[in-house]
């Protein structure tokens, strides 16, 4: 029988995982159809372990390692709902909410503070109840003290509780829920106090240190840097984080591939001068990064990166082929097994996503673009025409515009960009040492500016295309779209072609209904 694809068992046991939450979130969507799913897998699992002693066929045996994930997927999603409907009774009414502040705050477009708590715990009148997990709450910045929101302190006030419903299609409650915040409350100011208790852990103080530093520099985009350094964007203006999102570049302020790629170049450079073994760089890379990972709160994209390059030194260091297919899924594997609900963190579509179409269609767009362009020109252009075809559907779900220029802005920014990490990272470790050298995080402060103000006024161009309300499918399709469109899919160009178009209907479809 003739190959039609390039098969890879970690692809499909990544798939695996991703169909159980997929099903357990949109289809099955009660408690109760999520356990009679769960049955029913299970029962097909051990239908499985039997056909395996039977016949003891390989691919037998990955079918029953991808129903196991599918069941195990199935069963995580199950007691998520399960908390969920635990809190549903609080949903909307007036509790008291305490607890610690746990995230930087930021002002909503409402002109609302908002802020994460955790350790919580919500009384009304038939008790105290701790919830596992994190709430969004906002508080009118009306006549109150900034300087008082510190990470650490523990707060306790008057407040409606508005849970966060699983099966919501738009993409923000579900990314909230990833991380595994489960319900959002507005404060009620006159009650709103503040506890004696005070907590702070080691990468909070870490990461609060390097704000007040990099503040302590009089630097106008010293929150951007932050963000940059750290991923967290909440104290960046909202018009800024409104701009880059509109143009496609707010993965700048996520740290991603890029951000540790860079770090890991950064780190490899000074080993070198070391001139540490081989064996050693890897070691020491691996501790490096995982520490970032750490001080970055494990965010997903953080994670993959930082799992990716580990692997991609261990097999050169060993000498074997380095697979991106196959490490990118078995990273996909490692963090869905952990959590599985963070298949609906936007950190995770974006970062997978782009790695995903960078590996799918590159290729295909490098041999495009050589016929026209210098080869190192035809390569900057495949490598951002292949993000974009994965941005097109993720902007629509999580932030419901696409525009198209943001391959331009991709183009100009993504180089600045990067040159004013450089910069940022160089700076702010050689001012530490030497602080009369401080004026050398200027030169990150001025490209950032030009990105800013580049991409600030390209979203104000208004070209762009929109959708209010999509399901997930949405970057289903767009993942079925890059696996036809590539080189790992072996079939006639026009059956190609038909696939495509297919899914390009239903995708259009989708954002007309």
């Amino acid at each position: 029988m003739k190959k039609i694809m390039n098969f890879r068992p970690l692809v499909l046991f990544a798939v695996s995982l991703i169909l159980g939450v997929v099903l357990a979130t949109f289809v099955f969507v009660s408690e109760n159809l999520k356990l009679v799913f769960l049955i029913m897998f299970l029962l097909a699992l051990v239908c499985s372990i039997i056909l395996i002693v039977i016949f003891k066929a390989k691919f037998l045996k990955y079918l029953a390692v991808s129903i196991a994930l599918i069941v195990f997927a199935v069963g995580y999603m199950f007691g998520v709902q399960h908390k969920i409907n635990n809190l549903a009774k609080y949903n909307e009414t007036e509790v008291v909410i305490s607890g610690r502040i746990c995230s930087n705050y930021k002002f909503t477009n409402s002109g609302k503070l908002g802020f994460l708590i955790d350790n919580v715990c919500v009384i009304d009148e038939n008790g105290r109840k701790e919830i596992d997990g994190k709430i969004q709450v906002y508080v009118s910045p009306d006549n109150f003290d900034l300087s008082s929101l510190k990470i650490g302190k523990y707060i306790s006030s008057l407040s409606t509780l508005y849970v966060n419903d699983l099966t919501d299609k738009s993409g923000y409650a579900l990314s909230a829920i990833s991380n595994k915040v489960y319900a959002s409350g507005f404060l009620e100011y006159q009650s709103f106090k503040f506890d004696d208790k005070f907590k702070i852990s080691i990468d909070e103080r870490v990461r609060q240190s390097v704000y007040n530093k990099l503040k302590s520099y009089d630097l106008d985009y010293a929150d951007i840097g932050y963000g940059m350094l750290f991923g967290d964007s909440n104290m960046v203006d909202k018009d800024v984080v409104s701009a880059f999102r509109t143009t496609g570049i707010a993965h700048i302020l996520a740290v991603s591939g890029l951000h540790v790629s860079i770090l890991a170049m950064l780190v490899s450079f000074v080993l070198k001068l070391l001139k540490c073994s081989n064996k050693t760089n890897v070691i020491l890379m691996a501790i490096i990064l995982l520490l970032y990972c750490y001080l970055c709160d494990f965010s997903v994209s953080v994670v993959r990166a930082s799992l990716m390059t580990i692997m991609f030194l261990y097999f050169k260091l060993k000498g074997k082929c380095y697979d991106r297919l196959s490490v990118l899924a078995l990273s996909a594997c490692l963090i869905l097994i952990i959590c599985p609900i963070k298949l609906f963190n936007v950190s995770f579509v974006l970062s997978f996503m782009a790695v995903l179409a960078i590996t799918l269609l590159f290729d295909v767009f490098e041999w495009l673009f050589d016929k026209c362009f210098h080869k190192k020109l035809s390569g900057s252009l495949a490598l951002i025409f292949a993000v974009q075809v994965e941005l097109v559907f993720v902007q629509l779900y999580f932030f419901k515009n696409y525009t198209p220029l943001s391959i331009v802005c991709n183009f100009i920014s993504i180089p600045v960009s990067i040159l004013a990490f450089d910069l940022l990272i160089i700076g702010l470790l050689i001012s530490v040492i030497f602080p009369f050298m401080s004026f050398l995080m200027g030169g990150f402060d001025y490209l950032m500016g030009l990105v800013v103000k580049f991409n600030y006024t390209i979203s104000k161009v208004g070209f762009a295309i929109s959708a209010t309300s999509l399901s997930f499918l949405i970057v289903i399709f767009g993942i079925a779209i890059m696996l036809l469109l590539s080189n790992f899919v072996f079939i006639k160009k026009r059956y190609k072609a038909v696939g495509v178009s297919l899914f390009m209907v239903l995708s259009t479809i989708l954002m007309l209904l």
